[in-house]
């Protein structure tokens, strides 16, 4: 894959958020690399999809392709309700929730998740630091709610994939340094993509 087949620009995605605040600068930053990677990297988008419970499948168990799905950040769901990314195909939501320093906010999630309920086959997932998950894991918050996933297992993932090309490739190594940067690299992860440098 070239440059110029990418979906869009990153770097025109990230000038034009306003930056209100320092916690949601670095989580909206991580939110439009992370929405990025998905719409571009065609293995981690399978990856990811696959552990957000399989939804997203066609009729012949094959992932639905990126032409007929629909990655947003800050996509308004109601007047004051604006989760992270949604990746929506012709019956299927999902609505990712996305955190790095901030702490996470129950009746956000339960927000989404009173919307998931009111539309077919719409599911929440929340992407949180791995220190974050312990403490959350004996949350009951719906049938609807895939649960919290880490930051670091997506790292880890990224580091053991194979080549995708030298393009997509260095922007998997950039990611990941952006990852680490915020903390988010387990040590055994970031010793593996250190050595492919």
């Amino acid at each position: 894959m070239t440059i110029d087949n990418f979906t869009d620009n990153l770097l025109v995605r990230l000038i034009n958020h306003r930056v209100t605040d320092e916690h949601a600068r670095k989580e909206d930053y991580l939110t439009e690399c992370f929405a990025w990677i998905l719409e571009n990297d065609y293995d981690i988008r399978t990856w990811f999809l696959k552990k957000a419970g399989a939804l997203f499948k066609d009729n012949k168990d094959n992932i639905v392709p990126l032409k007929d799905l629909k990655i947003e950040t800050q996509k308004s769901l109601s007047r004051n309700d604006r989760p992270d990314i949604t990746i929506q195909s012709k019956n299927i939501l999902l609505i990712v929730e996305c955190k790095v320093d901030a702490p996470i906010d129950e009746g956000q999630l339960k927000r989404y998740l009173d919307y998931a309920k009111k539309k077919k086959n719409s599911n929440v997932l929340a992407l949180v630091p791995a220190d974050k998950i312990s403490s959350q894991s004996n949350r009951q918050l719906g049938s609807n709610f895939l649960g919290f996933f880490s930051w670091e297992k997506i790292a880890e993932e990224i580091s053991s994939l194979s080549s995708a090309g030298e393009a997509l490739d260095l922007f998997r190594k950039l990611f990941l340094r952006l990852l680490d940067s915020y903390g988010l690299v387990p040590i055994s992860g970031q010793l593996n993509w250190m050595k492919k440098d």
